[in-house]
């Protein structure tokens, strides 16, 4: 991955589209080092590990971006994650947002609020 500024928001997009093919050495290129998501313990194994883990719980994932604004550094994006839960075979779609902050082209800090009680409704889970 270059290391010059490509726009945040084509780098956001780039990690989506890593996310949607399933691509865990592509998403964690996108990533700085010593990134840092908000929702999960410090370090770069607790991000692989939960990268990880969602790759391997859902297949066929899709992002439908809704609104995706910049402003800096930061890219804050709503879209619905889609895709099917392995495990159960079921369809699932729920609500994300998410904010990006990016240094020299690669995500350094993240954010996400998602609606994971309507996920697990679809699952039967709730």
């Amino acid at each position: 991955m270059s290391t010059r500024h490509d726009g945040n928001k084509e780098v956001v997009r780039a990690l989506f589209a890593a996310v949607e093919r399933g691509d865990l050495n592509g998403i964690l290129e996108i990533y700085a080092d010593d990134a840092v998501d908000h929702r999960l313990p410090p370090g770069r194994e607790a991000l692989i590990e939960h990268i990880g883990r969602a790759l391997t719980m859902f297949s066929d994932l899709k992002i439908d971006v809704h609104h995706m604004v910049e402003e800096g550094d930061l890219v804050a994006v709503r879209s619905t994650l889609s895709g099917i839960h392995n495990q159960s075979g079921k369809s699932v779609e729920y609500q994300v947002v998410s904010f990006e902050r990016l240094r020299e082209g690669r995500i350094v800090e993240r954010w996400e609020l998602a609606d994971t009680t309507a996920m697990l409704r679809q699952l039967d889970l709730e």
